[in-house]
Formats: C-alpha cells, structure tokens, sequence
C-alpha cells in the first residue's frame, strides 16, 4: 500500500508578497494617527503653557487709595526734577588769562562777592596812564584858570584908566582880548578834563573786566574753568563751555518740575497743596504747593509740566535730583506731613481662606495672590499696613473662579 505524497506548497516562498510597491493601507492608517497625536498633544501642551492665544476673563481692578495723616487724600502721583529757579551761569565779559579762582564746587557766595580774576596787567597800565593824564589837564586847567584872573584883573584895572583918560584904548582893548583869550583857554581846558575823565572811566571799565563777580547770592554747582586757562566772552569763545566759568544756583528757589500726563491735568491746579520726596532724601517728604503749569504740552511725551515750589527746602536738597510729587486734596502740616502715608482698600478686593487674609491682583495680565494684613476700616475701605503697593492693580469684580497664575484682562 503506497503512501501519499506530502503537499509541500505551502512551504514555497511567494515573492509577490515580499514587493514593496504593493499597497498596504492599514500602514498609513497607522502613520497618520501617530502625526495627528502628536500634533494633538504639542497643541494641548502649548495650550496649558499659554503659547496658544485663548480667550481671558475681564477682571474689574481698583489702586489702593492713599491716605496721608489725618485723612488727607493722595489724588495724583508724578515724578520730576528739582530744579533752582534762579540760576546764573557766570562768564568773562573779556578775553584773557584766569590768573585767580576763588571757588570751588558748594562755595557759598553774595552778590557781588569777588569770585575770580583775569590777567589785567594791560588793563591796570591804561588806568595808570589815564590817571597820570588827567591829573595833567587838571593841572592845565588850573594854570588857564590862574591867567584868566589875571587877565580879568587887567581888563578891569584898564577900564577904571580909561574912565580916567589916563590910559589909551588900545591899551584898553588890548587887555580885553586878553581876557578873551583866557576864558576860551580856561573852557578847552576843562573839556579837556573831561575828555579824561572819560578815558579814566573807560579804562577803570575794561580793568573792572578782570574782576569776576557774583551776580547772585547762592551755592557754586559747577565750575567750568581753571586758573590757567584762556577764556572769553559768553557765546564769542570756542571753548566748549560757551565762556562760562563756575555756575551759581539759588537753593532757596528750588522747585520740581512734575511732568503730568495730559489725561490727569485736570486733577490738579495751581494753588493746590502737594508732598515732595527727593530720592536721595526717602526718609522725608517736603510741602510744597504748585506755583505754576505750563500753557505746553509735550508732544512726544503728551504730558505738561507743573512747576512745584518747595516750601521749606534744606541743604540735603540739590538741583537736577530725581524726586515724586504727591498731590493732596487738602493741605497738611508739617508734622502730618512727616507721617508715613496709609494705603486704603476696598472692602470687595479682601478674601479670607481659613485664617489667610489675602488680595487678587493682576500684575503681567496674570492673576496673583497678595497676603494682607489689615487694619482700620473707613468706610467701605479697610487699611491695609502690610502686603501691598500704592501701585498694585487690586481685582475687585470678574473674580469667581480665579485663581493664582490664570491670565485675565482689565476691563476698559
């Protein structure tokens, strides 16, 4: 009995199904779902990073309210430079050689007080050789003022022969020509007195050239020049300086000059009572009061300026110093205004999570939590004393739901 043959087919190899260019579609099935994750997930996460814009709630938000003693209420903030109002920038009134500099930076001077010197040597001999000529035509004056007695003598003892018939006329006329002569004599004489006194006048002028003087009585801010050097008169010298040798400010004429921006001119005027503190000075604030805004605007900053006048300046204040004005709704006195300001919040922006007491505030377009400490309640205000800024943007409406980190938008 024979055994039947083995089907050995199936174990052939079938090279069509090794062809790479046969279609396989459950591969590209699988391809385009791994690309579109992918992309799904790089979506996601750009999402939750904030990389992809979304839509922010509008939040409502409010600045803490400052308060200065006695319930004084801060209505405007700026920032400025104080600067003197009186200023005099001292220069030569003539060329020459500074032969003597008699201040320095923070000399304290009076008007008229000799502060430099220029080389005068020239200017001293013409004042010598002016004298000496004017004391000779004084001389000469003299000298045709003695001949013209005489001659008036003559005339008259002359007139009182001829009355007689004992002396001729032309003696008689003779003696009045004389006289003549010595008057007109005595007259150029005196013009030419005169003419050197005005000379003396001029040169004692030139000379006085070289004697700097203060204009002003203040404090020396800077000096231009040093003793050695040449200098001339104001803008006609080539030095840098335009002339100029030291510069003298009146720090009793310190004011700050606030720039206000255009939108906020309306909330102060001239009058209206304001605390100034220098940044060099933190520890103090000054009382001023607002003397005068200028009629300009900046057109490139859009801001104005309002000139502030400082009511009591001392010595640790300097021109061109950096400084804030707070304007107040009402005047305070000195003691008040040596008080620390209080910051003042409204009721609404206060949030208490068991025993944390804290605030919402958007700093960034970003919700942040602010822990507060609270004190007095005015109002529907309550003092805050610690935790947060006069510049903080408290949340005070749109905030359910809110939390730290989320980003959110102001309301207009």
């Amino acid at each position: 009995m024979s055994t039947p043959a083995a089907d050995l087919s199936a174990l052939r190899i079938r090279r069509d199904d090794l062809d790479p260019n046969r279609p396989r579609p459950w591969r590209r099935r699988i391809i385009w779902l791994c690309v579109l994750a992918v992309i799904a997930a790089g979506g996601w996460l750009a999402w939750r990073a904030d990389l992809l814009p979304r839509s922010a709630p509008a939040v409502s938000v409010a600045r803490p309210r400052v308060m200065q003693a006695g319930g004084v209420e801060e209505v405007l903030t700026a920032t400025g430079y104080l600067v003197p109002q009186v200023r005099a920038t001292v220069s030569a009134r003539t060329t020459g050689r500074l032969d003597w500099l008699g201040v320095t930076e923070g000399s304290r001077v009076r008007q008229g007080d000799v502060i430099a010197r220029l080389s005068s040597d020239d200017a001293a001999a013409e004042v010598a050789e002016s004298r000496a000529s004017l004391a000779q035509r004084k001389a000469e004056l003299e000298q045709a003022r003695a001949t013209q007695f005489l001659s008036e003598r003559e005339l008259q003892r002359q007139e009182r022969l001829s009355a007689d018939g004992i002396t001729s006329q032309a003696d008689h006329d003779g003696a009045r020509r004389s006289h003549d002569v010595a008057i007109a004599s005595t007259r150029a004489a005196e013009e030419s007195v005169r003419a050197s006194e005005a000379r003396l006048n001029l040169s004692e002028a030139n000379f006085d050239k070289t004697i700097i003087r203060a204009p002003i009585s203040g404090i020396v801010i800077r000096k231009n020049a040093y003793v050695g050097e040449m200098v001339a008169a104001g803008a006609f010298s080539g030095q840098p300086t335009g002339g100029a040798i030291v510069t003298i400010a009146d720090f009793s004429s310190l004011e700050m000059e606030a720039d206000i921006n255009e939108a906020n001119l309306s909330r102060i005027k001239e009058g209206q009572h304001a605390l100034v503190t220098a940044d060099a000075v933190p520890d103090h604030r000054y009382r001023g009061v607002v003397r005068h805004i200028v009629p300009t605007a900046d057109r490139q900053k859009a801001v104005v300026v309002a000139k502030v006048k400082i009511l009591e300046p001392d010595d640790r204040l300097v021109p061109d110093m950096s400084a804030k004005v707070s304007f107040l709704s009402e005047e305070v006195d000195a003691q008040e205004a040596s008080a620390p300001p209080r910051l003042f919040i409204p009721s609404g922006a206060i949030h208490t999570e068991g025993s944390d007491t804290f605030v919402l505030a958007v700093r960034e377009d970003r919700v942040v939590r602010l822990p507060v400490q609270l004190g007095e309640v005015r109002g529907g205000l309550r003092e805050a004393t610690a935790g947060i800024t006069s510049q903080d943007m408290l949340i005070v409406g749109g905030q359910e739901g809110l939390r730290a980190g989320d980003r959110v938008r102001i309301a207009s």
